[in-house]
């Protein structure tokens, strides 16, 4: 059985072409309160490459997760996404760049802006895990 990150999972593909013109999914849950209360409609986007800050779709284990990327890196000649929860204690597991299902660009009804304060902190994040992770 695939990964539940692997995008050779027909649900996650055809998702994905649903986000190539838009699509609408309430969020369920408290961990991007902050900025995504419980109850919003939030509508996704294809994205060609998420940045730091920006809040993304990805496949979790058994739904779809709408996280904040925190960073990306290389490994194997591929592209991993890391995302965390905003109210998150550390960053999930990262997914190859291609799981990602696409990038919200609105919420209820309105453009979602990022703002830098929160791409920096987003960013100090990513350098703070890739810290930890090298010290061991």
């Amino acid at each position: 059985r695939a990964p539940p990150n692997e995008m050779s999972n027909p649900v996650n593909l055809f998702l994905k072409d649903i986000a190539a013109s838009g699509l609408t999914v309430r969020v369920q849950g408290t961990c991007m309160d902050s900025s995504i209360p419980d109850g919003s409609r939030v509508r996704i986007r294809q994205s060609r490459f998420p940045l730091p800050g920006d809040v993304v779709v990805v496949p979790g284990e058994d739904r779809l997760l709408v996280h904040r990327v925190i960073g990306a890196y290389r490994r194997n000649g591929a592209w991993k996404i890391l995302t965390r929860a905003d109210r998150g204690a550390r960053p999930d597991m990262a997914v190859h760049a291609s799981a990602v299902i696409g990038k919200v660009v609105s919420k209820d009804g309105r453009p979602l802006r990022v703002p830098v304060g929160t791409r920096l902190l987003a960013f100090t994040r990513f350098l703070r895990f890739a810290l930890v992770g090298y010290a061991r």
